[in-house]
């Protein structure tokens, strides 16, 4: 757990690098993968509408590194869009608190770039008014929500977004790309991106990969695109399909899948079983038929399921 301590601290840890606050603590603990965990949006508006009449805010913050209550947000762009249109813009740099380093390797941004910029304090009210009501849309949406919630606290205006809509996780349940940053998106769609990293472009193409990702996975509300079920996508839908028609007629399948940082792998699997529900998830459970290995894929790890052709049943 780490403590942010108040005014006059002086301690050799790096929470001198923060302001002044109020007794602040995270757990660090679970931010190898993701700074948050995944929470259940309300019922009602916004989340049980069609996605094209809902409020949506996409965000993308720029940091001075990835350590949440640590490292601070130093450039900033919030578009709230309703009906297609823009109707709430917020883009600016941001000056982060004295003390703390702003490396540019990653966005070019500097101390001497964000000197004369305007602290999050100056902009808080403008971000909560753009927030409110809306559904937050990011590339890997944990990270920006835990940040955007951690500068509102430090300025006394403590916020809990409710829920999120991850494009990450949106391409990844649509497409069977390798990778799925937002930079590789951009190549694997052709979208013009003019600076990687920049909060501003980065918006823009973030708005054009979530237009793709709804057309690919059909959503009936927004809240259909916060679950791993395949109910309303089309994609997870013809999975779960092929993966039970399997597993029905014993079967072997190709099953292309990703493994965190190996990239996509391939196994020719005898499905046993089809487990989870929409809420939860799915899993295919069975076994590799060259090493006879057990394997239990999650869902949305997977690529693809296909039925090789007769001859090809004993390869690897």
């Amino acid at each position: 757990m780490l403590a942010v301590c108040g005014p006059g601290a002086s301690c050799r840890r790096a929470c001198v690098r923060v302001p002044p606050c109020r007794k602040l603590r995270y757990d660090l603990a679970q931010m190898k993968r993701s700074p948050i965990s995944p929470r259940v949006p309300p019922t009602g508006k916004p989340w049980d509408v069609p996605v094209h009449a809902a409020p949506l805010v996409f965000i993308d913050l720029e940091m001075s590194g990835l350590v949440l209550g640590l490292d601070r947000v130093i450039e900033l762009c919030i578009e709230r869009v309703e009906g297609g249109v823009v109707v709430g813009r917020l883009e600016s740099l941001v000056k982060p608190p004295a003390g703390v380093t702003v490396p540019a390797t990653v966005h070019g941004l500097d101390d001497a770039m964000l000197a004369d910029a305007p602290p999050f304090e100056a902009l808080a009210d403008e971000v909560t008014r753009l927030l409110f009501g809306a559904v937050v849309v990011a590339h890997a949406a944990p990270w920006d929500v835990a940040f955007l919630e951690a500068e509102l606290f430090f300025c006394d205006k403590a916020l809990k977004i409710p829920g999120w809509i991850d494009t990450l996780v949106l391409s990844r349940r649509a497409f069977a790309f390798e990778r799925h940053s937002l930079e590789a998106l951009c190549g694997e769609f052709g979208l013009e991106r003019a600076r990687a990293h920049r909060a501003g472009d980065d918006v823009g193409a973030l708005r054009q990969v979530f237009a793709k990702c709804i057309e690919a996975l059909e959503p009936a509300t927004v809240r259909d695109l916060t679950g791993l079920g395949p109910r309303t996508s089309k994609v997870l839908g013809e999975l779960v399909g092929r993966a039970r028609d399997a597993a029905t007629k014993e079967t072997p399948v190709q099953v292309t899948y990703r493994v965190p940082g190996k990239g996509q792998q391939k196994m020719l699997m005898q499905v046993k079983t089809v487990s989870g529900d929409d809420a939860q998830g799915f899993s295919i459970e069975g076994y590799c038929t060259a090493t006879r290995g057990r394997h239990v894929l999650r869902l949305e790890r997977v690529v693809s399921v296909e039925f090789p052709p007769p001859a090809a049943t004993t390869a690897v």
